[in-house]
């Protein structure tokens, strides 16, 4: 019998002995419910897909950084969708909801912390990472305070940003 579906997520019973790893593999925390241990599972189910396919949206302007990342972070179980400028995601964004953004910040068309402050407010859950240029320490507490789960300065290594797009899947 599969667990109920629920406003996105998922709620199932399990035992007290669901180990911490298995927890942070499954992203769930404890809830107390009639005596048991229930687990909320909050990674959001992409119901327009209907699959478990992770997507991620990724708003770069240099195109052959964009490509690269892309065929850096795509695996069969992950699908990843390339924008080159704001226009462009903020029309993709109104047809779907992604599973994680990785937002460059600045573009030719304007500043993408806007687009994530209104992500932020129409879809809170899903995490976004900046990806940029902007070095400074005051770029870096902006963008957090602006609502970014996580900022990765240019240049940066692939293995650090694929380990950083699995941590906030």
């Amino acid at each position: 019998m599969d667990p109920p579906v629920k406003d996105h997520f998922i709620i199932f019973q399990t035992k007290r002995y669901v180990t911490d790893k298995i927890r942070k593999i499954l992203s769930v925390r404890p809830i107390p419910v009639y005596g048991r241990l229930a687990f909320l599972h909050v990674r959001k189910y992409n119901s327009i897909q209907g699959d478990d396919i992770m997507d991620i949206l990724l708003l770069e302007d240099d195109a052959d950084l964009g490509r690269g990342v892309r065929m850096a972070l795509q695996t069969p179980d992950r699908s990843v969708t390339l924008c080159g400028s704001l226009s462009e995601a903020r029309k993709i964004l109104e047809d779907k909801i992604f599973d994680l953004l990785i937002l460059d910040i600045n573009l030719p068309d304007g500043d993408a912390t806007l687009l994530l402050k209104e992500q932020k407010a129409a879809n809170p859950l899903v995490p976004v990472i900046l990806l940029t240029a902007n070095d400074m320490e005051y770029d870096i507490v902006a963008g957090l305070e602006s609502g970014a789960d996580d900022y990765i300065t240019k240049p940066f290594s692939l293995a650090v940003l694929r380990a950083r797009v699995n941590n906030q899947l």
